[in-house]
């Protein structure tokens, strides 16, 4: 797809490696809809779904960092209780955001209550099970992506929003997804992290064992 110059610019940085674009394939595979953003951020990928077709509605706890033109955001702490009726969205994504919240598993019952009969979800977070992040726990007692620093326990962006607070383990989210009632359809991984060697050797390295990033495609069943 090729980007319009007026498009904004935004900073992929602040998810990781190829993580958005695993992302947008999964949901390519839904025809336009109405889609929900969740945890939006700057809006990188509530522009690409608007791009695609989707009607986009976004919500972050930040809504100043927000750039993507033509997508509502409203404010949202997103460990409360989300208010929007059941069924209103076909498609919603909640790309880094679970690792985030007080309470994973009720904002699991929360996507799965906003989604119509059929509608599919997209849901990440970090691959604590690794061998890197096995590595790094030996050696430190610290998973991949939760080492208790400043720079990760809190928003550098916004003192309402807490960092990387929940780690989840991919047995307990899988549990945690079919208890709320999902379809576990797809599980992708980004691209692996082992400091000081490029991504351009990285990409070559992922999967279950390896990926720094976990994706699950889930589906709320359709009525039968």
């Amino acid at each position: 797809m090729k980007k319009n110059r007026k498009d904004p610019v935004f900073d992929l940085e602040r998810a990781y490696a190829d993580c958005h674009r695993i992302a947008l394939r999964l949901a390519d595979a839904e025809r336009p809809g109405r889609a929900l953003d969740l945890g939006a951020g700057q809006g990188a990928l509530s522009h690409a779904l608007r791009l695609r077709g989707h009607d986009v509605m976004a919500a972050d706890v930040n809504t100043s960092q927000f750039k993507a033109s033509g997508v509502p955001c409203a404010k949202l702490d997103l460990n409360r209780p989300l208010p929007f009726p059941d069924g209103d969205f076909d498609l919603v994504m909640a790309v880094e955001v679970l690792e985030h919240l007080e309470s994973p598993r009720a904002f699991l019952r929360e996507i799965y209550r906003l989604l119509r009969p059929g509608g599919l979800a997209v849901v990440t977070t970090p691959n604590i099970t690794s061998f890197p992040s096995r590595i790094l726990f030996l050696a430190s007692g610290c998973f991949d992506l939760f080492v208790p620093t400043r720079r990760r326990l809190e928003d550098p962006l916004d003192a309402e929003a807490d960092g990387h607070i929940t780690p989840l383990p991919g047995w307990l989210l899988r549990y945690d997804l079919r208890e709320s009632g999902f379809e576990i359809e797809k599980t992708r991984y980004t691209m692996a992290y082992v400091p000081f060697v490029p991504r351009a050797v990285l990409r070559f390295f992922r999967g279950r064992f390896l990926g720094r990033v976990s994706l699950y495609a889930v589906r709320r069943p359709p009525l039968a």
